[in-house]
């Protein structure tokens, strides 16, 4: 390309003489993405050794550089999503998701936002944090602002690899400096474990009052919700009261307390008979934390004597 050799040239070469643009490959020079008056050149292809990468080379005193490059962990190419002025800072922006499996063959798109940074001289990711999906994002601007968002479709309701994952929608806006999650759309949970995962999080951010409401509901006899094992009626509701009953102590709510210590004792009561090993282990762990906490009154004591 430094010395006059054309992109048709360089396209069928890729093409026919190093099998490169499979799948999802390309090569574009339509998009200056730096402002600079000269389009960039960028490529996604299949390099040697199978591996899919993706180049933006830009020309800088009638020499083109690489300047940007990323290798996925699969064969195919990175997919473009778009390439455009998509947060209306007049330059434009590549977005694309390259897809990847892992060893236990769950397989996702990780997408990010490249852009020029006039500042830094570099290309950069507008993305906060990592944003992995089952699907591939689209672009829409949702809220009419003439900025476009990103939207991904949760609709994989799960796999043995996964458990159970809520479907719904997550939106990515721009706040003015990068893309960051907005917007957390889900669906009612279908499993029992779902409520559970969510009660799990609230509590370890401290909202125990939320969390104890979540227990509560998943170890309702009525409820609709489906366990995702065939053990959830032991395993699952044995950790939910355990959870609880930790969630309500902390709380100071001592009166829900003994409402579900007595529960525990009525489905899995202790007899001079009782082997403790035949126990569910969220069992023996709730009865070794109200020991500690009966004869301490103190929380870290209690949690000391499950640990141990």
């Amino acid at each position: 390309l430094t010395l006059g050799g054309s992109l048709s040239d360089l396209e069928d070469q890729m093409i026919n003489d190093w099998d490169a643009l499979r799948s999802d490959g390309f090569i574009r020079s339509d998009s200056d993405m730096t402002g600079e008056g000269t389009p960039e050149i960028i490529v996604s292809y299949t390099g040697p050794g199978d591996v899919g990468v993706l180049s933006i080379f830009t020309c800088s005193n009638g020499q083109y550089l690489s300047r940007y490059q990323i290798t996925s962990e699969g064969s195919d190419p990175p997919h473009l999503t778009w390439l455009g002025d998509i947060n209306r800072n007049g330059l434009n922006d590549l977005v694309y998701s390259a897809y990847a499996c892992d060893e236990d063959d769950t397989c996702e798109y990780t997408t990010q936002i490249v852009a020029w940074e006039r500042d830094r001289g570099r290309f950069v990711n507008l993305i906060e944090d990592t944003l992995t999906s089952f699907n591939l994002p689209t672009l829409n601007d949702i809220d009419n602002d003439d900025v476009a968002e990103i939207v991904v479709v949760l609709d994989t309701r799960g796999t043995s690899a996964t458990g159970p994952l809520r479907t719904g929608v997550n939106i990515y806006d721009w706040n003015g400096s990068i893309y960051t999650l907005s917007i957390i759309q889900l669906d009612p949970p279908r499993y029992r474990v779902q409520l559970i995962h969510e009660a799990d999080r609230l509590f370890g951010r401290l909202q125990t009052k939320e969390a104890a409401v979540l227990y509560r509901e998943a170890l309702q006899e009525e409820s609709n919700l489906l366990y995702w094992f065939n053990d959830g009626p032991t395993n699952l509701i044995s950790y939910g009261l355990y959870r609880l009953i930790l969630t309500e102590t902390f709380n100071g709510n001592f009166e829900s307390q003994e409402e579900i210590v007595n529960v525990l004792k009525e489905d899995y009561p202790i007899t001079a008979t009782t082997n403790p090993a035949r126990l569910p282990v969220y069992v023996e762990m709730a009865y070794a934390f109200l020991t500690g906490w009966e004869s301490t009154n103190n929380l870290s004591n209690a949690c000391g004597l499950v640990q141990s």
